[in-house]
């Protein structure tokens, strides 16, 4: 089951990414939780109307703003972990930023019930028993 959880999640960042939010809220239970409390003003956000506003919202404040997922990790108890980067300009101020993290997903029944979005990857690796070298 874990590999299939990884090939979800995978779908699901790259409906997001590639411009296909209703394929990517398919992969999403009714109760999902989205938490982006790490950003600035950042909050949890529930179901998938919710996560879809909060990426609208974070996504609307940056010029040219792009999303990279470097790796997935398959980290068990039906969670997979994926590193990212994210680049974009911020409109109004065109302060450059360029941020990486990790973003621990996990799924019940092959389905998207929690994504917690981190910026910290070595202490979230630590946390879950993986060390650095496993990115």
């Amino acid at each position: 089951m874990s590999r299939q959880n990884v090939e979800i999640v995978r779908r699901m960042l790259e409906a997001w990414v590639g411009g296909a939010p209703e394929t990517a809220l398919r992969y999403m239970a009714a109760d999902v939780e989205y938490d982006v409390t790490v950003r600035p003003d950042g909050k949890v956000w529930h179901g998938p109307e919710g996560a879809r506003r909060a990426v609208v919202e974070w996504v609307g404040t940056w010029n040219d703003w792009s999303f990279e997922v470097e790796r997935y990790l398959d980290v068990g108890d039906d969670r997979v972990a994926f590193l990212w980067q994210e680049r974009g300009t911020a409109r109004g101020s065109g302060v450059a930023m360029s941020l990486k993290g990790i973003s621990v997903v996990t799924l019940r029944d092959g389905v998207v019930v929690s994504i917690v979005a981190h910026v910290d990857r070595d202490r979230v690796l630590a946390d879950l028993g993986l060390g650095h070298a496993s990115y």
